[in-house]
């Protein structure tokens, strides 16, 4: 997923499912955490691996930020090293 403009999410229909990649989400809860993961791991690659600008684009307290890539076990390292 891109972002389509900076800060809004494009369509996440396959990113969901690579999230998520046990069978059909169930709850709301494990949509929303689907949801974020893929989120943070767009704008990191759509921005390159600028942390900084991701947190930008995505329109989240850096706190805020550390705290769900920590919560969904994003490797930022790895995506930094990948070049986003």
């Amino acid at each position: 997923m891109g972002l389509s403009t900076f800060g809004a999410p494009a369509p996440l229909s396959g990113e969901i499912a690579q999230a998520h990649p046990e069978g059909p989400l169930d709850s709301l809860p494990e949509r929303v955490e689907a949801f974020e993961r893929a989120a943070i791991i767009a704008a990191v690659r759509a921005c390159s691996g600028e942390i900084g600008a991701a947190i930008r684009a995505l329109g989240l307290p850096r706190k805020t930020f550390y705290y769900k890539v920590a919560k969904h076990g994003i490797d930022l390292a790895a995506l930094r090293k990948a070049g986003g």
